[in-house]
């Protein structure tokens, strides 16, 4: 028996995977028409043309899938006060590493970039 989970899933997926082939095909009539055209002015010249498209739309695949997979694993959620202190230090520990959360010192409040730019910021609404 099929399950209603199985079923659903299938049919929610099935539109975005016609969608990705349909995007795929896409590009590969767009690179073959490109190719023919580079090939009409020389064939040397087509196929650096076929192999530069190549490389580029299988670079702009493997970058994400490379940051993806480079990502770091999720920490487990803690379950009890003990492991809470454990998840605490691991999660100061791995966003210290940022450069968004690291530690930083200040002397006091930053300074606007640009001093006058903005005369209305503290006038609060204009009359």
């Amino acid at each position: 028996m099929i399950s209603y989970e199985k079923t659903t899933s299938f049919f929610i997926h099935l539109p975005f995977l016609l969608v990705l082939v349909a995007f795929v095909l896409f590009v590969v009539n767009q690179i073959s028409g490109v190719y023919l055209l580079a090939r009409e002015v020389h064939p040397g010249f087509g196929l650096a043309v076929l192999w530069t498209l190549i490389l580029l739309f299988g670079a702009l695949v493997a970058i994400p899938v490379v940051l993806y997979f480079r990502l770091p694993k999720p920490l487990p959620a803690p379950e009890n006060d003990e492991a809470r202190a454990v998840y605490l230090q691991a999660l100061g520990k791995r966003l210290s590493k940022t450069s968004y959360c690291g530690a930083k010192t200040t002397t006091g409040p930053r300074k606007p970039k640009f001093p006058g730019h903005f005369p209305y910021s503290k006038a609060g609404p204009m009359s």
